[in-house]
């Protein structure tokens, strides 16, 4: 029922569900034909879709498919607790946290953080004015893109940045969080995918265009000490919300990130090897049990990479998001 495309000691491995547990159920009929093509992708023979990890790994362990079946039978559920995971997940790393911006405040205004914003009235202007720019430049998105690579060739004509990319930046970034790291911690407060970090966005470069879209906002509010990782988090919460279709609304955020200074290569492919591996497709000679070539296979479905270069990009495909 399952089989993700993994280095294996040659092989790819397939697990079963156990008996009794339904994990497909009234899924729509596809030719397979159809199955091998993605928008912004040809993956020929090899295309067919699967379930992706994390959804295979809510619904095998028990423990975990009691949530599933819950959230399957009560949406609201479902939403107050990604509401509340997002939050968590979004403020690791954080230091200094101000009162929510989206919402009315949930806690004092603290000395902290009127050294860091000014006034609280001040505070509050800012974020809505940044509150407004974010809106407006998803209006201007179109709803869906294509994860492009940087440098491809090819662009896609529907650009590579859209709610979607946002929130996928704000997830990887989020992702990277390590509270055990002795320097490099990761997470909201400690990283971003700028510089030489570019490629190590889990998905080789695709997320560039989106992290400098929302840089842009950011170099509006410089001069209220506003950082790159507040306004990039706070996109990809609203980014959620706006996808959700008004049923995340106020979601809750506390600013007060800092821009982390990346010294070298080495750092971001630290931060780059947290991320989940089957998101990188790198340059590589994908093959069988046999070592030789699958038809229609890209390069890099079998193989994760050894080494983090801006070489070992492959400029002529895009990714899927």
């Amino acid at each position: 029922e399952y089989s993700p495309l993994s280095k294996y000691i040659g092989k790819i491995p397939c697990i079963e569900t156990g008996p009794n547990k339904a994990v497909f159920d009234k899924l729509p009929t596809i030719p397979a034909n159809e199955l091998s093509f993605q928008s912004g992708i040809w993956h020929k023979s090899s295309g067919a879709a699967s379930m992706l990890p994390v959804d295979f790994a809510l619904q095998y362990a028990n423990e975990t498919y009691e949530h599933v079946k819950m959230w399957a039978f009560n949406g609201r559920l479902f939403f107050a607790d990604f509401q509340a995971a997002w939050t968590k997940m979004a403020e690791h790393g954080q230091q200094l946290r101000c009162p929510d911006v989206n919402g009315p405040a949930d806690f004092a205004y603290s000395d902290q953080c009127a050294s860091r914003f000014g006034a609280e009235a001040t505070y509050r202007k800012t974020w809505i004015s940044i509150r407004s720019d974010i809106r407006e430049l998803f209006e201007s998105l179109p709803p869906r893109c294509n994860s492009t690579r940087v440098a491809a060739p090819q662009p896609s004509a529907t650009g590579s940045v859209c709610p979607s990319s946002i929130l996928r930046l704000g997830f990887h970034i989020s992702a990277t969080y390590d509270p055990e790291s002795d320097v490099n911690i990761g997470g909201s407060n400690f990283a971003n995918f700028l510089g030489p970090c570019a490629i190590f966005d889990g998905c080789a470069g695709c997320l560039k265009d989106t992290q400098l879209s929302l840089q842009r906002i950011q170099q509006r509010y410089q001069h209220a000490h506003v950082s790159l990782a507040d306004v990039t988090l706070y996109a990809a919460g609203l980014a959620a919300a706006y996808l959700a279709e008004f049923q995340l609304n106020h979601m809750p955020f506390h600013p007060g990130r800092v821009d982390y200074k990346i010294i070298d290569e080495a750092m971001c492919k630290e931060l780059g090897d947290r991320l989940p591996s089957p998101a990188y497709q790198w340059k590589s000679s994908p093959g069988g049990a046999d070592g030789k070539p699958m038809e229609g296979m890209l390069s890099g479905d079998l193989l994760l990479p050894t080494v983090g270069s801006a070489s070992m990009l492959m400029q002529d495909q895009p990714v899927l998001v």
